[in-house]
């Protein structure tokens, strides 16, 4: 099992979200910008609240009869594990 300091070094912080989304010219909606920013203190709040949304998101696409996914994780696969 990975420490703490690991898996931190691991997962995106709010402002590399924030850096990430306007250098690809991605617009995150208002409302998680709101909760991201709220967060932003807590790198390990940031990554359980990425994991929410995209739960949700792919929830509503199965819904929907997506067959399937692929996640990009930028080489921080543990919140993809």
């Amino acid at each position: 099992m990975r420490s703490a300091a690991a898996v931190r070094t691991r997962t995106l912080s709010a402002e590399q979200i924030h850096r990430f989304t306007k250098l690809c010219g991605a617009k995150l909606p208002e409302t998680v910008r709101q909760r991201i920013d709220h967060l932003a203190h807590d790198d390990e709040s940031v990554r359980k609240l990425g994991v929410e949304v995209c739960t949700e998101l792919c929830q509503r696409l199965l819904a929907y009869g997506v067959p399937g996914f692929h996640f990009y994780c930028l080489n921080r696969s543990a919140s993809c594990a």
